[in-house]
């Protein structure tokens, strides 16, 4: 089999960051424990050390290093290695991968363009319109699919609108309207925005629930966590639109259309609905209605257990078994297709899983709640908004899947430490790593739609920068009000 290697050159933060990250875990190997630490502890800390340094600079890919557990804590003697490897099947990690079969299939029968035309071709009677249907669009789609397949999704359809309005200017010497740049980064935005609605929507939110599943026994189903985090997506989707039309690129082009018509033909060139776009639609609803429904299915019939990655992974059998085709021995889905499933995701959903079991078991989470009791004096609207801000600003450089991974042990003890609900600070640091606006590394929507060249960075980190003001404020408020309400006990 002939060798094959990576074309793309490292970067001098991954150079830097692949020396750093074992130089910094040898260093803290050698010194002696603190006190009120074990030597288990202490080496757990070293390897979250190294994880965290391999995370934020991407020396290796973020999968592999989220591997580095099932390695380093049972030669460490940590835990051996039954142990450390059971945060890898989760069942959570169940819930995502029969969340991504469903979704794939949507995206191989095209029902998900079909859907956003239909929306389209009933919105867009005024630039502000247009901006509102197509976030509108993106953030749905996003409750689903990816935030990057929504992304990529929507973009050439933007981009058509972009291009029969003729506001982004093909001469050198003229720049892309505002109308172009606020609608690219609208679609980026509530691609974002739209993900934290749902369980499955972004990786972080499964990881939560996981982590206080593991933690605490405390199951956070998939209604529970719609209910949940409706408020917030409901505002924050609101106030990026108000950002994008009335702060950042208040002054839309003037030559604007009425976009339906265009809208409107687009649907029908896609012809009617196909038989895979029915039975695909069809199985979509069945799982999403018995996720909505699960909590009555079993108040009303005890005898019956259903769990949200049962239903997740039921719904991704059945498009192996609903046939599309039965002489060509064709079904709805395929393992070709199922392939295509974002294996790496998985990976690092169970290696912060797993590090957060050992920063748990070992006591190294409870020694660093102790030593935040100097926050205690400070009021809890004021501890919760520093935190949000911190962990906004700093998602913008790192991946949002590791850095949750690496502030839910953390946090879960400085909450108790504090006298605090955990999930009154674990919630909204969840949200809040979803909502990295200013920079293109930040999150895939925000680097695909400026690979359009039509957004610069200058644009992007000012309607980004206002946006994460926006967030740190609405999710601190939000979530000092509505956490209680959903989840009134001290700790779940």
């Amino acid at each position: 089999m002939p060798e094959t290697a990576s074309t793309s050159p490292l970067h001098r933060r991954q150079y830097l960051g692949l020396f750093l990250g074992p130089l910094g875990m040898i260093f803290l190997l050698t010194l002696s424990p603190p006190i009120g630490l074990d030597t288990a502890a202490w080496h757990t800390a070293a390897i979250t050390l190294l994880m965290a340094i391999w995370w934020i600079t991407e020396a290796i890919p973020i999968p592999i290093t989220a591997l580095l557990p099932l390695v380093l804590f049972p030669l460490l003697g940590i835990a051996d290695i039954q142990e450390t490897a059971l945060p890898y099947a989760n069942p959570l990690i169940f819930l995502f991968m029969g969340g991504f079969m469903i979704a794939l299939a949507i995206q191989r029968c095209g029902l998900h363009q079909r859907l956003a035309y239909f929306i389209l071709s009933h919105i867009g009677i005024s630039p502000a319109a247009t901006l509102g249907g197509f976030m509108a669009v993106s953030a749905f789609l996003s409750l689903w699919l990816s935030n990057t397949a929504t992304t990529m999704l929507m973009l050439p359809i933007a981009c058509s609108v972009i291009e029969g309005l003729r506001v982004a200017k093909t001469a050198a010497s003229l720049p892309p309207s505002p109308f172009a740049v606020a609608l690219l980064l609208g679609i980026a935005y509530s691609a974002s925005i739209g993900g934290l609605g749902t369980l499955v929507g972004t990786a972080p939110n499964a990881l939560l629930a996981g982590f206080v599943l593991e933690t605490y026994g405390f199951e956070l189903g998939f209604a529970e966590w719609m209910l949940l985090a409706a408020p917030f997506l409901l505002i924050l989707l609101a106030f990026a639109w108000l950002i994008l039309t009335r702060v950042a690129f208040s002054s839309f082009h003037r030559e604007h259309s009425d976009q339906r018509a265009p809208m409107r033909q687009a649907l029908q060139q896609l012809g009617p609905v196909s038989r895979a776009e029915r039975r695909v639609s069809m199985v979509f609803a069945l799982v999403a209605i018995l996720w909505l429904l699960r909590p009555l299915m079993e108040t009303l019939v005890p005898s019956v257990t259903l769990n949200d990655p049962g239903i997740a992974l039921f719904g991704a059998m059945l498009l192996f078994l609903i046939p599309l085709d039965w002489r060509r021995g064709c079904f709805l889905m395929d393992w070709a297709t199922a392939e295509q499933l974002p294996w790496g995701t998985l990976l690092l959903f169970g290696g912060g899983l797993s590090l957060a079991a050992g920063i748990n078991h070992t006591g190294l989470a409870s020694w660093l709640g102790e030593n935040f009791t100097l926050l205690s004096g400070l009021p809890a609207w004021l501890i919760l908004l520093g935190i949000v801000a911190v962990v906004i600003f700093l998602t913008e450089l790192t991946s949002n899947t590791a850095t949750t991974s690496i502030f839910l042990p953390i946090l879960g003890s400085v909450a108790l430490s504090l006298g605090q609900p955990p999930l009154q600070l674990l919630i909204p640091v969840t949200l809040a790593v979803s909502c990295a606006f200013m920079m293109p590394v930040a999150t895939p929507p925000n680097a695909i739609v400026f690979s359009t060249d039509l957004v610069s960075i200058p644009q992007m980190a000012r309607a980004g920068f206002y946006l994460n003001l926006a967030s740190m404020i609405i999710i601190t408020g939000v979530s000092y009000w509505w956490v209680p309400v959903l989840f009134p006990s001290p700790l779940p």
